[in-house]
């Protein structure tokens, strides 16, 4: 029974050890590529389409979307300081709704069906500070809400965490 124990427990400590590490990466990472974005949209873009608003972002913007996925998320709503520059707000809150939005259902056509609670929060260039900062605190208050729904923090090997509403409670 003493070897079962002391096996049990090398075990576990193991396991510690690998997700721990597996955070702290993944926390670095994230929190490297947010600060790559916020220092890569310092120079204005000037987009036309949300293709567009994709195919021009910088490295970070598309490690952030495709690497990191969820569990970004919590790092992205952090970020959201109404005083950063429009840009960077704009390549923030589209993060946040590309893989919010990511594990939502598709249309016929193969289109996703966006959730209407991420749309209206979503920071264009043009908005002045005022509605800068009502959508970040619209955003913040989504994340309370919903954020079991698109990550769990515990889930640090997986990109995608998202889990469906149960049928009839959009």
């Amino acid at each position: 029974m003493r070897t079962f124990a002391k096996v049990l427990i090398v075990v576990v400590a193991v396991a510690a050890v690998a997700w721990s590490s597996l955070f702290i990466y993944w926390h670095l990472k994230i929190q490297s590529a947010i600060r790559r974005l916020r220092a890569d949209t310092e120079a204005p873009v000037i987009v036309k389409s949300e293709a567009d608003i994709f195919r021009r972002r910088p490295e970070s913007f598309r490690f952030l979307a495709d690497e990191a996925g969820c569990r970004a998320l919590p790092y992205l709503i952090g970020s959201l300081n109404p005083d950063y520059n429009s840009q960077f707000l704009e390549s923030v809150t589209f993060l946040l709704f590309l893989v919010a939005d990511a594990g939502e259902s598709l249309r016929a056509d193969g289109s996703p069906v966006r959730s209407p609670e991420t749309r209206h929060w979503r920071i264009e260039q043009g908005d002045p500070v005022e509605v800068r900062m009502k959508k970040c605190e619209l955003a913040r208050e989504f994340w309370r809400e919903h954020a079991p729904r698109y990550h769990q923090m515990w889930r640090i090997w997986t990109k995608d965490c998202f889990r469906p509403a149960p049928a009839g409670r959009r």
